[in-house]
């Protein structure tokens, strides 16, 4: 009973708001005193004591570790000695949003809004004495919606004449020094694919003045085109004869220019060069137009290829 009296008294104590009845707290017997600042921010007092919230948060600022992020220095973190627990200096970074350069001073990346040219921003234009083997740029297609990137990478001993939009010479090439697509496809660009498997009596309308077949809806980007391809199911007796047009997007197909009539061969054509129109503009709408199907076709499929 005695010591049930004492506990309900020590909560008491602990609970009231008089200020001086907190600072000795009588529990079981035992009394218990607040720490002290200096005892608080000391740190190596291990005798059980009362804590305020104002003497946990001296401890926390006398006793966390000092930042070492120096503001006038933004290339330092931490310290500079390699394993030691630290970061070690980054020396010679820059990120300068204005001239779109991220990377050591040489120039390590690059954000590029065309590849030839020798204007500003151009890929090209680049000098070679600011670049490191290995530079990388993104060079970005913007299509008015979508955005397409594609990563090239200088190869300061490469001497491969240039190739667009494969290979790119910087404007003071000398002896070496090219940049060189990291993508897919052909000449090392993401390869654009459009394609399209019907019956092309569906297709075909008699009357002569709607035959055609949306292949794509809106070009995102220009494109030169690689490859025409048309496989049939059949050996027909007829072959199929199969126009890529280009034309303007929106409500059906308007200023269309021709790319190229394809015509099957034992049921097959493939066509990579000498292509009539091998350009399509970026938002272009590519259309094909059939020829009157021979009646044993039933699927006819076309690809169109091509490099951005």
């Amino acid at each position: 009973m005695k010591r049930l009296i004492v506990f309900i008294a020590a909560i008491f104590l602990i609970s009231s708001a008089a200020p001086a009845l907190a600072k000795k707290v009588v529990s079981f017997g035992k009394k218990y005193k607040e720490v002290t600042q200096a005892e608080a921010e000391a740190g190596t007092d291990t005798k059980f004591q009362i804590w305020s919230a104002e003497r946990v948060k001296q401890a926390i600022i006398a006793l966390a570790p000092a930042s070492s992020f120096d503001p006038a220095s933004p290339g330092t973190i931490g310290g500079t000695t390699p394993g030691a627990g630290t970061f070690t200096t980054l020396t010679g970074s820059t990120v300068n949003m204005s001239t779109a350069v991220l990377g050591p001073a040489t120039g390590k990346f690059y954000k590029v809004s065309a590849l030839t040219g020798g204007g500003a921003g151009s890929l090209d234009s680049i000098p070679i004495a600011d670049l490191a083997d290995g530079s990388v740029a993104l060079y970005t297609v913007d299509d008015g919606g979508s955005k397409l990137f594609i990563v090239y990478q200088f190869d300061a001993e490469a001497t491969d004449a240039e190739s667009s939009p494969g290979k790119i010479r910087p404007d003071d090439y000398a002896t070496a020094g090219v940049w060189i697509s990291s993508g897919l496809g052909g000449q090392g660009v993401p390869t654009y694919r459009a394609r399209a498997s019907f019956n092309p009596h569906n297709v075909y309308d008699n009357d002569g003045t709607n035959h055609w077949l949306t292949l794509e809806p809106r070009a995102p980007a220009a494109v030169t085109i690689t490859r025409l391809y048309v496989s049939l199911d059949v050996d027909p007796t007829t072959e199929l004869t199969v126009t890529f047009k280009e034309c303007d997007a929106g409500i059906g197909c308007a200023n269309p220019s021709t790319i190229e009539a394809v015509t099957t061969d034992a049921g097959v054509a493939n066509v990579t060069a000498s292509i009539d129109d091998a350009a399509i503009a970026a938002g272009k709408k590519i259309i094909i137009v059939l020829s009157d199907p021979d009646v044993a076709i039933l699927t006819a499929d076309v690809l169109l290829e091509g490099t951005y």
